[in-house]
């Protein structure tokens, strides 16, 4: 029998959406925290002001929201955004608080780089995790490990995925397995 494992997402039930951002465009994001504890909203890589980098200091408490706003000034890029509360920033992601970030810019079309999200534009967030029992993520196994060293590679969120290759050519975005140590 498969047991369901106890896993955090933003906006679903594991890692979260893509998010595109437009160069030079303001925006608005706004975190409800439905968690049973504070979490935080970091844009891991984003050039933005230190008031909404979403780091320790800036804690959004189990059921209170907070709205940031600011302008995107940087080149086109892949990054991505996690929670990084202190002492619980590790457990957060590892049970799937993270996800991808694109900036685009001006010069994004120019490159002639597949840019079909989904379909020649490929967006991979690998991340390797302990999985016990059946489907189930262990992280008792691995919370004092600087960073993971699991049993089972994930890709998306899923184990042994598939994809049908329709196009000559692929923009493949890779983020490295979010994990991010302890951080104690």
């Amino acid at each position: 029998m498969l047991k369901k494992t106890k896993t955090l997402g933003y906006n679903g039930n594991y890692l979260g959406p893509v998010v595109e951002l437009k160069k030079g465009k303001t925006v608005t994001i706004r975190t409800v925290n439905r968690l049973s504890e504070a979490t935080t909203s970091h844009w891991h890589g984003l050039v933005v002001p230190s008031s909404v980098d979403g780091g320790p200091h800036q804690v959004v408490k189990a059921g209170e929201t907070k709205v940031v706003k600011f302008k995107v000034k940087q080149n086109e890029s892949t990054l991505w955004f996690h929670p990084h509360p202190m002492g619980k920033t590790a457990e957060q992601v590892y049970k799937g608080l993270a996800g991808l970030l694109y900036v685009k810019d001006e010069k994004t079309k120019e490159t002639m780089l597949p840019h079909k999200y989904g379909e020649n534009d490929i967006p991979l967030i690998l991340q390797d995790r302990k999985v016990k029992n059946r489907n189930v993520l262990e992280y008792a196994d691995v919370e004092k490990i600087d960073g993971a060293l699991g049993d089972t590679l994930l890709v998306n969120g899923t184990i042994n995925p598939y994809f049908n290759v329709k196009y000559s050519q692929l923009r493949v975005r890779l983020i490295n397995g979010p994990m991010h140590g302890t951080m104690q």
